[in-house]
């Protein structure tokens, strides 16, 4: 389950969504800001994530590795589709990443 929210393209967004089972639950949060720079654009993003149950009395420390090392290379390969010649068009990283989330999730934002 993900939902994006406050989008303003091209410059920012924001996302949430979660998942739970029966070793527990997750929740977290993104934003996501591009900011022009002299020769291209930064991507800025903070990111948050809580979780409950086994999975966070056993695993927290663990999934959190994970997750930043999975997350930067999401962000590395966003990057180098954004590249002009990349696949995404001129001015669509906004675009470019609300694809990549969908296909991420399997469509469902």
């Amino acid at each position: 389950e993900v939902r994006l929210f406050d989008l303003h393209e091209p410059r920012c967004l924001r996302l949430e969504g979660g998942a739970s089972g029966r070793l527990g639950a997750s929740r977290g949060e993104a934003a996501i800001r591009l900011v022009p720079e002299v020769g291209g654009t930064r991507v800025d993003y903070l990111y948050g994530v809580d979780l409950t149950g086994k999975i966070a009395a056993v695993g927290g420390r663990m999934i959190e590795s994970a997750a930043r090392v999975i997350i930067g290379e999401a962000f590395k390969r966003l990057a180098r589709r954004a590249e002009p010649g990349g696949g995404a068009g001129p001015g669509s990283l906004i675009a470019a990443i609300i694809a990549w989330l969908r296909n991420l999730v399997g469509g469902r934002l």
